[in-house]
């Protein structure tokens, strides 16, 4: 039962530290209560409140009230505010999803908070113009790569340009936005002339595959390199000659609307987060409606533990749990050459 509103003011009054933590959760307990209908003058006293408490607790209770009120519409609107400036642990669960931060808040927040709390801002499901012109102006480089991967994010003609001027300084940059069809048309031009080069910069796969090989180069730079030239052919045969699965069902994973099996494969590789990033970029620009959320899919990726090899060629690796592959599809790597299986699986025709 929610504690009455007597005891939580006499609790405030009180402020002892050590019944800060479970006065917070009472406050927030008989907010929300859905059998309790909470006048106006009650949620303002909530508020104030609450206010109060937050400067006579922990960083770890903060945030645990931060994580419980960040979705919610009915939260007291000066705490959200408060919160979304205080340290980034406690301010990220509310700069990524509250509703209740509207432009003006996230513009004061943008302009003078740390670029942690700039890029927790980028994960938002949608970013407008003007804050999208600050993040420009003030994001490093981690920033500016979330912000060129959510979709969710509008850019003016202005910051664009800025951006597109910053890329050209960063090729990660420039990779992410080739991904996107929402610039303005002389700047997506000037994107896919990127692309067109890169494109015809690309090396032969075979070629690829041997200065990996031979340790000359990383397998995250030769997958980079055919996933931004659109080689989809050659990047199955690489992809799949390093985990050892099956390029035919590969390619045909890399664009089925579960992207568990395409994960699976390319941590079996194993590809590093910027290479899986490329491949997903790839997949946008052939899937564009159904690729997914790219932050959600890199998050999801990096927490997949890295099996040694796909040894079960040609079929779908099975999930007992998110992260979790059966144990049929983890064995060590077989003596056979993975190259040329992978070639013979590509010029095999399906069965």
């Amino acid at each position: 039962m929610a504690m009455s509103l007597g005891r939580l003011q006499m609790l405030a009054r009180e402020r002892r530290p050590s019944q800060c933590h479970e006065l917070l959760r009472g406050l927030a307990d008989a907010l929300f209560d859905p059998a309790r209908d909470v006048t106006v003058r009650e949620r303002d006293l909530f508020d104030e409140i609450i206010e109060k408490v937050l400067d006579d607790i922990e960083p770890p209770a903060r945030q645990e009230f931060a994580e419980r009120i960040a979705m919610r519409l009915d939260a007291p609107r000066r705490v959200v505010v408060r919160l979304a400036g205080d340290i980034i642990a406690v301010a990220a669960p509310v700069l990524i999803r509250s509703p209740l931060l509207g432009d003006n808040d996230l513009m004061v927040l943008a302009q003078h908070q740390s670029q942690d709390h700039l890029l927790a801002i980028t994960r938002r499901d949608e970013l407008s113009e003007p804050i999208t012109d600050i993040l420009v102006d003030r994001g490093d480089a981690l920033v500016l790569d979330s912000m060129a991967e959510n979709l969710g994010a509008r850019f003016s003609r202005p910051g664009a340009a800025v951006l597109i001027e910053k890329a050209r300084l960063r090729e990660a940059l420039w990779r992410r936005l080739a991904a996107r069809a929402d610039l303005p048309l002389r700047l997506s031009d000037a994107l896919a002339a990127r692309q067109l080069a890169a494109a015809e910069r690309a090396r032969p796969c075979d070629q690829l595959a041997a200065l990996v090989e031979a340790g000359n180069l990383r397998l995250s730079d030769a997958v980079i390199e055919l996933a931004d030239a659109d080689r989809v052919a050659d990047l199955a045969i690489l992809v799949c000659g390093r985990a050892g699965g099956n390029s035919h069902a590969f390619l045909g994973d890399l664009f089925a609307s579960d992207e568990t099996p395409l994960m699976m494969v390319c941590r079996a590789a194993p590809l590093d987060l910027e290479s899986f990033s490329a491949v997903l970029r790839l997949r946008h620009r052939r899937r564009p409606f159904g690729a997914g959320d790219a932050g959600r899919l890199l998050r999801a990726y990096q927490a997949l533990p890295a099996p040694a090899r796909l040894v079960t060629r040609g079929l779908v690796p099975r999930v007992l749990a998110p992260g979790v592959l059966a144990p049929e599809v983890l064995a060590p790597a077989p003596a056979d050459n993975p190259k040329e299986d992978a070639l013979q699986g590509l010029r095999r025709p399906a069965k």
